[in-house]
């Protein structure tokens, strides 16, 4: 909650106390106190209808996602929006912009096979199925060179636990299906603040071998989500796009409790 939020919970609530005060002693017929008191609310309210016009011009309580109750919702909030951003064909109109960045920004690829693609061979799909489970976001790049293939697994587990050998079918789809060397393969694990996998998707001898290898990547919502789409916003025209990614990030900020904590 910001302090401008605070002040408006802290001012309400005095006043609520004092017309409350201010009620009882009038039926007790303390005329002089009940004088008093509504002196006081009279000193105050100007102070808090001038906080409830800001609030009515900033909205700091609107979010669309929050009226919606699908703040923790993977399947049609997340997800969604995530592969949407990461489509270069998405509906933001706005290209490879959020792709690019999030590959050398957050992924921190420069000048390998990720960042050498093709738009013509690159492919995001949401809940791509492979035999045993579904893939949230799976980036495919089918070059007809085999050496410039590869393919990024996105992991999204907001509130859910993990699934039984989860990472470890998905990296092994596309090590012995797509047949995909290390360095072609990216495996994203994403949770609200970053945290490794646990030993239920992942033995640990292949979760420390993908991770020294920089093949699986553990990445936050906070701070690399925000920071990722922060980053973006700066680059665009579109008002309409830029009001979505704030509520987004506003969202992101609830579900890992930064506002709790400021």
């Amino acid at each position: 909650m910001s302090e401008e939020q605070n002040q408006v919970h802290r001012f309400t609530h005095l006043l609520q106390q004092f017309q409350t005060i201010a009620s009882n002693a009038h039926a007790y017929n303390a005329k002089s106190k009940h004088e008093r008191f509504t002196t006081l609310l009279t000193k105050f309210k100007p102070y808090v209808d001038d906080l409830k016009k800001q609030h009515s011009i900033t909205t700091p309580h609107y979010n669309v996602f929050n009226i919606f109750k699908y703040d923790y919702n993977e399947v049609k909030i997340h997800t969604p929006l995530l592969h949407n951003f990461l489509s270069i064909n998405g509906t933001h109109a706005q290209g490879h912009l959020f792709f690019d960045a999030f590959l050398k920004q957050i992924l921190n690829q420069s000048d390998n096979v990720f960042t050498r693609y093709q738009e013509k061979y690159l492919q995001v799909k949401n809940e791509f199925s492979i035999p045993g489970g579904f893939i949230d976001i799976f980036i495919l790049h089918t070059s007809p060179n085999r050496d410039d293939r590869f393919a990024i697994i996105f992991e999204n587990k907001l509130k859910a636990d993990d699934g039984v050998a989860q990472l470890d079918k998905y990296y092994r789809y596309a090590k012995s299906t797509l047949n995909l060397n290390d360095a072609q393969i990216l495996v994203v694990y994403l949770k609200p603040n970053m945290s490794d996998p646990s030993e239920m998707s992942i033995s640990t001898q292949l979760r420390e071998q993908l991770l020294s290898q920089n093949t699986l990547k553990t990445i936050g919502y906070n701070p690399h989500i925000k920071n990722w789409l922060t980053l973006c916003s700066t680059k665009i025209e579109s008002e309409k796009l830029k009001q979505t990614i704030v509520q987004y990030i506003e969202l992101i900020k609830q579900i890992t409790y930064e506002e709790a904590d400021q």
